[in-house]
């Protein structure tokens, strides 16, 4: 008995290491590779036209964030279904809204889909690990109304797409905030479809007020969902879509 105890106390303590040493990995690995992409955009953009800016800064974020997973995917630690967002890789002008229960979901889609234009709070996109791919890759701020709805317009009009949380921010509590009434304006003044996409999760890791020195509890496993798609007649009252947008959200993560 006292063998076997002593066997599954190191059992557990070798799983404690090395949960803890892909955590540390994966942190390191955004770092470095968040920090040579700002590094080189320094060095290159003063020398590029905005369209090579553009393909160079969104494949870098891509190509980081998809080895990033790839590499989870192989410790068993993380399993994320990718399956069903992966459809959407060819789609054009379209507008991307997803829940947000945690601060990985803009890499999630990134990682699959390597012509998206993420719109960011003002604090995320200055961070020095993501400003060299955002700034390259003509990412958006969300702290200019006026200036934000006219690139917006102007990603959608390209025939990018569009990456917009309807919620602005991090959910609460598991379930999600209030949406927004942004998301409504850009898709009635450009005429673009919204692709609703559910990101479910057995966890809270790095939600809305997890300490970033917590360890969760492995395996963490996201399930990305494609949603309905709407779009937003030109006469129909923006609020009043937002609150059905919010409406079917609810009701479909309740159900799930």
């Amino acid at each position: 008995m006292t063998a076997s105890k002593t066997l599954d106390t190191e059992c557990r303590w070798f799983r404690y290491c090395y949960e803890w040493l892909i955590t540390l990995t994966g942190a390191f690995y955004f770092l470095l590779g968040g920090l040579l992409l700002s590094f080189l955009s320094l060095c290159f953009k003063p020398f590029i036209c905005r369209q090579h800016a553009q393909f160079l800064g969104r494949y870098g974020m891509h190509y980081l964030t998809w080895f990033f997973f790839a590499g989870l995917e192989i410790t068993r630690l993380v399993k994320v279904d990718f399956a069903e967002l992966d459809q959407l890789r060819n789609a054009r002008g379209l507008i991307i809204a997803p829940n947000h229960p945690c601060l990985m979901d803009a890499v999630f889609v990134s990682s699959r889909l390597p012509n998206i234009v993420c719109v960011m709070k003002a604090s995320v996109l200055n961070n020095p690990i993501l400003y060299g791919g955002a700034s390259l890759g003509g990412f958006i701020r969300s702290d200019q109304p006026l200036k934000f709805i006219q690139q917006c317009k102007i990603t959608l009009q390209q025939g990018d797409q569009l990456l917009l949380f309807p919620e602005g921010t991090r959910s609460m509590d598991n379930s999600i905030n209030a949406f927004k009434g942004g998301l409504a304006l850009i898709a009635q003044q450009t005429g673009a479809t919204i692709q609703t996409v559910f990101i479910e999760t057995n966890n809270l890791f790095l939600s809305k007020g997890w300490a970033v020195l917590t360890n969760p509890d492995f395996p963490l496993i996201y399930k990305i969902k494609l949603g309905k798609q709407f779009k937003v007649d030109k006469q129909q009252d923006h609020k009043a879509f937002t609150r059905q947008l919010e409406s079917y959200f609810r009701e479909n993560l309740k159900r799930n």
